[in-house]
Formats: C-alpha cells, structure tokens, sequence
C-alpha cells in the first residue's frame, strides 16, 4: 500500500495540482467577496440615496422649497396657537358659570332646608 501511496506521489502532476488549488482560492476569494458585497447592497444603497439626498439640498430650488415648507408649519403653529387662545377662554367662561351655577345650586339648597323648617314649624302649631 506504502508502495501505490509513493508511485502517485511520483506521478502526480504538481504544475496541474497547484494550478487547480490557485483556480479554487481565487474562486473562493471571488464567491467571497461577492457574498460581502452581496450583503452590504442595502448599506451602499442607503449611502449614496443619503449622497443624492445631500446634493439635491444644495440647488437654490431646493433651499426655497424648504423655505415655503418652513413659512407654512409656521402658519399652521400659529393658528393652532389661536386655537388654543380661544379654547383656554371658552374653558375659563365654562369655569365661571360653573362656579356660579354651584352657588346658585347652594342657595337653592339653604333656601329649600329654610322652607322645609318653615313647613316644620307650622306642623308643630297646629
């Protein structure tokens, strides 16, 4: 058996060996990086969309078209702003006439308990 091993060693090409192992790294190395880049795609995509992005802010048309945007949240800021004004008075006349409205409820209340006394007061003369 020893002897089959050192024949096939002798016979075997090595130029053809070494050429095939060179062919599978350089396959390996390309299989390899072609999976690298192959995951990282999302990464590249977003960077040069963040590029394309960065280049499209520095046009004067798009300066002014952020301008408008700005000028019209500003707008919407402000009346939102009246909004609030308007609510917070309609809440403070809704707190007063409910303020009044538990007096008048008080009154009523004393008023009934001195009508009731009163009422008392006759069962007892009778």
């Amino acid at each position: 058996m020893l002897n089959k091993i050192k024949y096939l060693m002798k016979e075997l090409n090595w130029k053809k060996v070494g050429m095939y192992s060179a062919l599978a790294l350089v396959v390996i190395f390309v299989l390899g990086a072609g999976l690298i880049v192959y995951d990282s795609r999302e990464y590249f995509s977003e960077y040069f969309e963040v590029k394309r992005t960065k280049l499209n802010l520095m046009t004067e048309k798009s300066a002014d078209s952020l301008q408008n945007e700005i000028i019209i949240k500003q707008k919407n800021i402000d009346s939102l702003n009246i909004v609030i004004t308007e609510n917070k008075k309609s809440v403070e006349d809704c707190q007063k006439i409910n303020i009044e409205l538990m007096e008048s409820n008080r009154l009523l209340q004393k008023t009934i308990e001195h009508q009731n006394s009163i009422i008392e007061g006759f069962g007892t003369n009778w």
